[in-house]
């Protein structure tokens, strides 16, 4: 085959999104002439999205491969930087992860992306207020963008800043409105400022979106039973239980409720299924 003929079945394998047959293809003609193909859209497209691939199933290496050539291909790609970055934060490696997103900056420096990533990177160094600057960054480039919100709510809510962590979560949820961990992360400062049933009304709008969210239960749970609610709170340990049958935790909170409740016998089933499910823990 000629080289017309590669692109054309590496175009035809992209198109089914294929992206390793279509590397496959691609690599024939990449090798006889290079530079021809290096502002290639398709090509550099295929590499970046197998890389992702890659990257969703957990084979970080092989992710890295595919964003490496697509940089070796066309070294002003500023998307593979940016991928390539992520890579390197999810295994903890902050510096080289920072390093390329500084090069994806350079490249375009209106990359939102890149800078909610370096942000990410510099909140797990704990460097909380330059990773709020580069969070405002992002919003000022995009004042849509629901995710750089909710990132800068989780550092002020790791620094304490209540308020703005409400009101940056909030934000998220009105661009996103089933934006599952915002009402998640929101519930949860309400519950540490006590402004418990707003608390409660984030928990149940998650559970509304994600009725499987055994954690919501759980938690909503606890905050009922805070509250001397024992018939809505053992409704939730319930709910977590036909969920997760093995749920130590859930046995266990269930049975002070019970405990709570005068209703002793049960309590005692309950402490005793917790203490065989999970004996390290509950005996």
């Amino acid at each position: 085959m000629n080289s017309e003929e590669y692109y054309n079945l590496g175009k035809k394998f992209f198109e089914q999104k294929d992206y390793q047959q279509a590397v496959n293809y691609f690599e024939q003609i990449i090798n006889l002439d290079k530079t021809k193909y290096s502002q290639d859209i398709i090509i550099l497209t295929a590499y970046k999205n197998l890389g992702n691939d890659f990257y969703d199933r957990g084979y970080y290496d092989k992710a890295l491969e595919n964003y490496n050539k697509a940089i070796e291909l066309n070294p002003d790609y500023a998307l593979a930087y940016n991928n390539r970055g992520i890579i390197y934060y999810s295994e903890e490696r902050l510096g080289r992860a920072i390093a390329n997103f500084n090069k994806a900056l350079v490249l375009d420096p209106n990359f939102t992306m890149a800078y909610n990533n370096k942000a990410l990177a510099y909140h797990k160094r704990k460097w909380f207020k330059a990773a709020v600057k580069l969070y405002s960054k992002a919003i000022d480039l995009d004042p849509n963008y629901a995710t750089a919100y909710f990132n800068r709510g989780i550092t002020y809510h790791k620094k304490k800043f209540f308020d703005l962590a409400i009101k940056d979560y909030s934000k998220a949820i009105e661009l996103k409105s089933n934006y599952l961990l915002a009402h998640f992360n929101r519930a949860l400062v309400y519950t540490t400022i006590l402004e418990i049933d707003k608390a409660i009304a984030d928990y149940s709008k998650e559970i509304e979106i994600n009725p499987i969210s055994t954690i919501s239960y759980h938690n909503r749970a606890a905050l009922y039973s805070d509250r001397g609610q024992f018939r809505e709170a053992l409704q939730d340990f319930n709910k977590v239980i036909e969920i997760d049958p093995k749920n130590a935790m859930a046995y266990y909170n269930r049975s002070i409720v019970y405990k709570r409740a005068g209703q002793i016998d049960l309590a005692n089933q309950d402490l005793d299924i917790a203490k065989r499910l999970d004996p390290n823990q509950y005996t």
